[in-house]
């Protein structure tokens, strides 16, 4: 392959070095920090050929170190890569039951259910249809001024960019404030597992779930969605669901796509989901 315009080609020089060794040396802390440091640009970041030769990097261990945490390191990214085709896959099954159970109806034992009238159309008797304040509670951010951030300060506040797609929240950029501020951002509600966070601007129609082991404050522009009677995995696939999407659809060609995406108008979709007295 060719390279392309503000791409730079650095060959290792294999007597010297292991090239996957260089790669993750490149990656580490250390290497990243000091490429930061010599970046500049007002609004792109850039790096000139004049820094990137005169790059220092830590003392090179001998070939048989370097081949050995080469291998160790591939390895795991074997791993993770493997799992995370595994866990895309699991995605995908959720999804497709979903869509089996609560579009097409197509659950287990629905030949001997009968369908009857509703104000969505045919559902299967047994079921209701019922909005989403009956189901689960949704708050909103009240805040406007958004706090500074702290450097590896102990809240995260959560920001649209890590709303991401697939129902994922996306943490490559944490924005940390401290303590104060984010007792006071919390006060109302503290995401946590299961919860839901949807934008109320600029991605309509995305959702993103909060996972296990994480906790964070609601960030402007953002309304959280904590499941009551529903599970918290048919909350994200209702979000991402053909309904969801028509209902956006909808109020964007009426013009009125803040009434879907504000609290009223999340409060107001409608679910149509088993009778949890029937199980």
């Amino acid at each position: 392959m060719c390279l392309g315009q503000r791409t730079v080609l650095i060959r290792a020089n294999r007597k010297a070095v292991n090239p996957q060794y260089l790669v993750y040396l490149m990656l580490g802390d250390e290497i990243q920090g000091k490429i930061l440091s010599m970046s500049n640009g007002a609004t792109v970041h850039h790096l000139n050929m004049k820094d990137i030769r005169e790059l220092k990097v830590p003392p090179i261990p001998n070939r048989l170190v370097q081949d050995r945490i080469a291998d160790t390191l591939s390895a795991y990214d074997d791993l993770i890569e493997n799992n995370s085709r595994r866990i895309k896959i699991l995605e995908e099954m959720a999804q497709m039951i979903y869509r089996e159970w609560f579009v097409n109806f197509r659950f287990p034992g629905h030949e001997k259910v009968k369908m009857v009238d509703s104000e969505l159309g045919p559902i299967p008797e047994g079921w209701s249809v019922q909005p989403m304040n009956n189901v689960a509670e949704v708050i909103d951010c009240l805040h406007s001024k958004k706090p500074h951030a702290v450097q590896g300060g102990p809240g995260l506040l959560l920001q649209l960019s890590n709303i991401s797609d697939g129902g994922k929240l996306d943490l490559t950029n944490e924005f940390r404030i401290s303590q104060e501020h984010y007792d006071l951002w919390t006060s109302r509600i503290e995401l946590r597992q299961g919860d839901c966070v949807v934008p109320n601007i600029g991605r309509i129609g995305a959702a993103s779930q909060i996972p296990s082991g994480i906790n964070a404050a609601l960030g402007r522009d953002l309304t959280a969605i904590r499941p009551k009677l529903i599970g918290p995995t048919y909350l994200i696939e209702y979000l991402m669901s053909p309904y969801m999407t028509t209902e956006i659809a909808l109020k964007k060609d009426s013009r009125v796509i803040m009434e879907v995406l504000n609290v009223k108008g999340i409060n107001r979709s409608r679910l149509r989901s088993r009778n949890p007295a029937l199980d």
